[in-house]
């Protein structure tokens, strides 16, 4: 089924899906600008609309890493891709039993 948001998300993603990594940079910065930008602008409504802390965890009471966890997996499904198509033909990539 086509539908509007489907022809929407094919006119973003298609240029950067016919790109290699290294040449689609731009939309990763981009993708990095936008993410900052919107969980900026979570925090600022929270805090203008007051936060409930009794909604939020299930566990635990601590999440002042839980950024840093978003961006790190924001950034390694990136680097590890690109850190592959880069390397040198001679250098052997083994993790477990997979090699490549």
């Amino acid at each position: 089924m086509l539908t509007l948001g489907y022809l929407i998300a094919a006119v973003m993603f298609l240029p950067m899906s016919l790109k290699d990594l290294k040449e689609n940079t731009s939309f990763q910065i981009i993708g990095f600008v936008v993410l900052i930008v919107i969980s900026f602008q979570f925090v600022v409504s929270y805090f203008m609309n007051g936060i409930n802390f009794s909604n939020v965890s299930l566990w635990g009471d601590d999440w002042t890493d839980m950024f840093g966890v978003v961006l790190f997996n924001f950034a390694v499904v990136i680097a590890v891709p690109a850190w592959l198509y880069e390397r040198k033909p001679d250098v052997n990539v083994s993790v477990g039993k997979y090699s490549w």
